[in-house]
């Protein structure tokens, strides 16, 4: 199951139980935001990946060409590195 579909599921958690302390449904809140910044890192970083691994627009906006300096290798790697981590790899 997705992070996002978790956190849905926590959130309606708390809602659906009022009896619950405060301190547990502030809880589960938490973790549903917790949950749900994981999915927008997730997204920038395979973006930003995406964007270095697999070239930048000429200058005609239409077509690409690959060519990346060290740094840039670096930085997909590390970005590589921090998706494996936040999916558990």
């Amino acid at each position: 199951m997705p992070n996002n579909q978790h956190a849905a599921r926590l959130r309606e958690m708390a809602e659906q139980m009022p009896s619950m302390g405060q301190r547990t449904r502030a809880a589960l809140l938490a973790g549903a935001e917790a949950l749900e910044a994981v999915e927008v890192a997730k997204a920038a970083l395979e973006a930003e990946a995406w964007k270095i691994g697999n070239g930048t627009p000429t200058m005609d906006g239409n077509s690409f060409y690959r060519i990346l300096s060290g740094d840039q290798h670096a930085v997909a790697t590390a970005y590589k590195a921090a998706l494996a981590r936040l999916e558990g790899k």
